[in-house]
């Protein structure tokens, strides 16, 4: 019949102990009060240096970010990759696709090692 009788007698100690947490706060903060001004402000320097550096570090990455990056030199042509693999699919020999695609023998074969290193997880996951 009085469901409010429960909850009232629960929440009594809880709100005594908060009572009491925040007078120790008070009285606390009464007695340390020059100290912990200082240590605030000194707090609050040293916020502000850190933010003073984390904004100079964000300038660098956003104008890293602006600026594109340079197209990668001597890397092998994503077209013969597809074509090394294409040829190597249909049954043609290193030397033969390498004289096809214009590249050493050993570039071709290396394409192809790589391409079977990346198809074995694909085919792993396919049985699961």
């Amino acid at each position: 019949m009085h469901t409010w009788i429960p909850v009232t007698v629960s929440l009594v100690p809880g709100a005594v102990l908060a009572f009491f947490v925040v007078r120790l706060h008070l009285h606390l903060s009464r007695m340390m009060g020059d100290t912990t001004l200082r240590n605030l402000g000194i707090d609050l320097g040293n916020l502000k240096m850190t933010i003073a550096e984390l904004n100079s570090r964000m300038s660098v990455v956003e104008r890293d970010v602006t600026v594109p990056p340079p197209a990668p030199r001597g890397n092998i042509n994503l077209s013969k990759r597809g074509q090394v693999i294409r040829l190597h699919r249909r049954g043609d020999a290193a030397p033969e696709i390498a004289s096809a695609v214009g590249l050493r023998r050993g570039e071709v074969e290396l394409i192809i090692k790589l391409q079977k290193m990346a198809a074995v997880p694909k085919a792993e996951a396919a049985r699961v």
